[in-house]
């Protein structure tokens, strides 16, 4: 269809009660893309989306990605600009956040279909469903953004060590909740989130 600049892009955190939601983008050509599914074939490991890989695979996947220099970059946006503009106006900022850090300006995007592009952005793009699992620069966007925003909630189980972040990485787990019940919410919850709302009253 003429474009030369396609990226695809997926989101890792909509759906947690803590932490920020991040957003990948992923740019190759054809050529990129065969190289890493040769890498890959051979190290055994199989690119779909990233709720099906394990903490290892991602990690393995994610150095292969970095020895091919593909272009790609990642948007992040906090806790506390979620409960201010909602999810879906965050995950949007993130996105915006991650084209702009491409090396090469897309001219045209591939989203998972949990993804909406800011109002004002005039990029053309198509929203796949379930693209995380079909559309290869959305796996790899999907497998990025995941394990970027996993790293970020390792971090935070540092600074908060009494909410096990590093297990559930700020997912509504039953410990999560239960540490939830005992502690109450820090301040990387999103105190929009029910239940958090409650707790928070």
């Amino acid at each position: 269809m003429g474009f030369k600049f396609i990226a695809g892009a997926d989101e890792a955190g909509r759906g947690a009660l803590a932490g920020p939601v991040v957003v990948a983008s992923v740019m190759l050509d054809l050529e990129k893309r065969e190289k890493i599914s040769r890498k890959l074939k051979k190290k055994n490991l199989q690119v779909r989306d990233s709720k099906l890989l394990t903490f290892l695979q991602r990690e393995k996947i994610l150095e292969v990605i970095k020895e091919e220099n593909i272009d790609w970059a990642v948007g992040v946006v906090s806790n506390r600009e979620i409960d201010k503009r909602g999810i879906n106006w965050a995950v949007s900022q993130a996105l915006k956040k991650a084209i702009q850090k491409l090396k090469h300006q897309p001219d045209f995007l591939l989203l998972d279909a949990g993804i909406k592009p800011p109002k004002r952005m005039d990029i053309p793009f198509k929203l796949i469903i379930k693209g995380d699992n079909k559309v290869f620069s959305c796996v790899l966007a999907s497998i990025i953004a995941k394990v970027y925003r996993d790293k970020i909630m390792i971090k935070y189980s540092r600074r908060f060590p009494q909410y096990h972040f590093e297990e559930h990485k700020g997912y509504g787990t039953k410990k999560h909740f239960s540490q939830l019940n005992k502690f109450g919410p820090s301040n990387i919850h999103r105190l929009s989130y029910y239940p958090l709302n409650i707790l928070n009253r």
